[in-house]
């Protein structure tokens, strides 16, 4: 299994329970515990691209840091 479907698989199971915990009225949207959630499960989706980088680095056995710098 490649190493970002976790990640990906983690970051869209934290948007759920943000999400779902307004919805049931356990959480606030202005409460700070919501705004670390959210920042929990926006951060695989915006380190997207260096994490494909590194994937795509061992698949085709190049070094990661010429990857992750090239765009």
């Amino acid at each position: 299994m490649s190493p970002l479907i976790p990640a990906l698989i983690g970051g869209g199971m934290m948007k759920v329970i943000v999400i779902l915990l307004p919805l049931l009225h356990m959480l606030s949207t202005s409460n700070q515990t919501y705004k670390i959630l959210t920042i929990f499960g926006d951060a695989p989706f915006y380190f997207l691209p260096v994490m494909l980088a590194y994937t795509a680095a061992n698949y085709f056995k190049y070094y990661f840091c010429l990857s992750a710098g090239r765009r």
